[in-house]
């Protein structure tokens, strides 16, 4: 079983390494080169900040969940969510995001952090699924396009369904107290989220912040490259690019995510070599911030031991 995940994970990441040679290959690596050159380096700096400002803003959905159920500080939720941010590029899905629950098992429990992770990803999918939809309606008009998000937005909604439903209730009940050792929990505490329209207002209102702060950091990258882009046009090809990173294709929708891009900013205008420039940037900025992210954490962690 350790060997066939370890051939798919390899499989994945020359999936990933193929689609951007071939990207490159396609809009030319002359082209790339040239247009990256006239990039004003003035803009990297709001760039990074602008992803910074979404990783805060998703720490800050898991604190106020998880604070409905444990006191816990912010910066033990943040610093922790550092790392695990960043872990969540080398699992499919950002599943690697969900190892905040081990980093502060001491201080909350497993089970309910894992509810409170899986909402705010619940929460997310649901607002990108709804923009991507939009986004698809704007750019194609009415096409076979639309399963994708449609699926995930039926899943989302299915999913809430059956707690609505005692029967429903009780089967997964039955399965998450069974199958899973927090399982308990894990289960309690997604009910009570659930059922708290307060609470799921606040996150999809922070979700809705993330949405928009995705696209602002593009529109910022494009403003490099002496380009206005339209930031509601953006914030549909953030959602859908985003989407696709939740489809396990390649390594957290390296490759897959840059050329599905490339091919959205097209329907705004956006020229190939520009496009493929911005997206490549976009990505080596969120990478340069992983390692950050790394550095940030421990920072946190020393200052919060001092006092």
């Amino acid at each position: 079983m350790a060997e066939r995940m370890d051939l798919l994970r390899i499989v994945k990441i020359f999936s990933s390494l193929a689609i951007i040679l071939w990207l490159i290959c396609f809009v030319g690596l002359e082209n790339i080169a040239s247009t990256f050159t006239s990039f004003k380096a003035i803009y990297l700096a709001p760039a990074m900040g602008m992803i910074f400002i979404t990783i805060f803003l998703t720490a800050l959905i898991n604190w106020i969940l998880l604070m409905k159920f444990h006191k816990l500080s912010f910066s033990l939720v943040l610093r922790n969510y550092l790392i695990s941010w960043g872990l969540g590029f080398l699992l499919p899905g950002k599943l690697g995001e969900f190892s905040l629950a081990a980093f502060i098992k001491d201080k909350a429990d497993v089970g309910t952090t894992l509810a409170c992770l899986l909402m705010q990803k619940l929460l997310f999918l649901f607002l990108i699924g709804v923009f991507s939809l939009a986004g698809l309606a704007v750019f194609f008009g009415f096409s076979p396009n639309f399963m994708i998000p449609i699926f995930f937005l039926l899943a989302i909604v299915a999913f809430f369904a059956l707690f609505s439903t005692p029967r429903g209730n009780q089967t997964l009940k039955k399965i998450f107290i069974e199958k899973f050792k927090h399982g308990q929990s894990f289960f309690k505490s997604l009910i009570a989220l659930s059922k708290d329209a307060k609470m799921l207002a606040v996150g999809l209102s922070i979700s809705l912040l993330r949405i928009f702060a995705l696209a602002i950091e593009i529109g910022i990258i494009f403003f490099g490259f002496g380009i206005q882009a339209d930031m509601f046009k953006l914030s549909f090809i953030v959602s859908i690019t985003t989407l696709a990173t939740f489809i396990p294709f390649t390594v957290s929708g390296l490759g897959f995510r840059e050329g599905l891009f490339v091919i959205l900013a097209s329907n705004i205008g956006i020229a190939p070599e520009i496009a493929t420039t911005a997206a490549l940037l976009s990505t080596a900025l969120t990478y340069v911030a992983v390692l950050l992210c790394v550095l940030l954490s421990g920072s946190i962690s020393m200052l919060s031991k001092l006092r």
